[in-house]
C-alpha cells in the first residue's frame, strides 16, 4: 500500500518548522557565513555548524512542461530541506515535498494533490568548511516519491560531489557532479548523471545574483544532455536569513521552465 500523509499535516509542517526557527534564539553568534544549497541546483560544500538548525524552502515553484500557453504545469509549495549540524564537517538533512499540484495540457485547473516525497541526505565536508579559497564535500541522498496513486511508491538514490571556490573580483563559483539511480513502481531502473556550474556576485549591499548551467543525461545518452540555464537573486537582511527568487529556463532537450520563490533561515 502506498503510504499517505494527511494533507493538512503535510502542508502545515513546513510552516510550523519555519515559524519555530524564526522565533528561536541562537545560543551564540554564528562563526560561519550562512551557506545554503539553494536557490541554485549546485549544492554548497559547507555543512551547517554543529548544534545548529537550518531550514531551506521552496515556498512556491511553478513549472511549465512545454513552450505552449496550454502546456502541462506543475505547482510545488512548501518544499523544505531541514538540516542539523552534527560536527564541524558533517550535517544531516530531511527533505519534504508535501504539496504538488498538476495541471494536464489543455486543462483549465490544477488537480487535487496526489503526490508527495520525503528524502534523507548527509553532507560530509572534505576540506574548506571553516576557511580557505576552496571547499569540497560528499553528499549522499535517498528519496521516496509516491507519485500518482496509480504509480505507487518509487525511489531514487545518489551521490553528489559539490565544489566551491572564491574567484578574483569578489566572484564565487561552484561546480557539482552527481550520479543517481532512479527506480519506478514497475521495477524499471535508470541511471542518471547531472553536472552543474554556477557563478555569483554581490550586486548591492545584501543583494546578490547568480547564473548557473545545469546538464542532465541518462546513462548511455551522455552525449545529448538536457540543459537548463538558471538565474536568480538572493537578499540577505541578516546573517541568519536569506530570501531568493529565480528562474530555470530550458535550453537543449528539455521543455521544463520553472519560476520560484524561497528562503533560508538558520538558528
Amino acid at each position: 500500500m502506498t503510504p499517505r500523509i494527511p494533507i493538512p499535516i503535510r502542508v502545515l509542517a513546513p510552516w510550523l518548522a519555519t515559524a519555530l526557527l524564526v522565533a528561536a534564539t541562537p545560543d551564540a553568534r554564528a562563526t560561519r557565513e550562512l551557506a545554503t544549497d539553494r536557490p541554485d541546483v549546485t549544492e554548497s560544500p559547507v555543512p551547517v555548524e554543529p548544534g545548529r538548525w537550518q531550514l531551506e524552502m521552496d515556498a512556491i515553484a511553478l513549472t511549465r512542461h512545454g513552450a505552449h500557453a496550454r502546456s502541462a504545469r506543475t505547482f510545488e509549495g512548501l518544499v523544505i530541506n531541514l538540516k542539523r549540524g552534527l560536527d564541524a564537517r558533517s550535517d544531516v538533512q530531511l527533505l519534504l515535498a508535501p504539496l504538488t499540484l498538476e495541471r494536464p495540457a489543455d486543462a483549465s485547473a490544477f488537480a487535487a494533490p496526489t503526490a508527495w516525497s520525503v528524502g534523507l541526505r548527509g553532507k560530509r565536508n572534505l576540506w574548506g568548511a571553516d576557511g580557505g579559497t576552496t571547499a569540497a564535500a560528499l553528499l549522499p541522498w535517498f528519496e521516496w516519491d509516491t507519485g500518482a496513486a496509480d504509480r505507487g511508491l518509487a525511489w531514487s538514490a545518489g551521490m553528489a560531489l559539490p565544489f566551491g571556490a572564491e574567484l578574483p573580483g569578489g566572484f564565487g563559483a561552484g561546480l557539482m557532479l552527481e550520479g543517481a539511480a532512479v527506480a519506478g513502481a514497475a521495477s524499471e531502473r535508470l541511471g542518471e548523471w547531472t553536472a552543474s556550474a554556477t557563478v555569483g556576485h554581490d550586486v548591492h549591499g545584501p543583494l546578490a545574483a547568480y547564473l548557473e548551467w545545469v546538464g542532465t543525461a541518462a546513462s548511455g545518452q551522455l552525449d545529448a544532455p538536457a540543459t537548463l540555464l538558471s538565474a536568480g537573486l538572493t537578499l540577505r537582511p541578516s546573517e541568519d536569513l536569506q530570501f531568493d527568487a529565480g528562474v530555470r529556463l530550458a535550453l537543449l532537450r528539455s521543455e521544463d521552465d520553472t519560476v520560484f520563490l524561497g528562503l533560508a533561515v538558520r538558528r
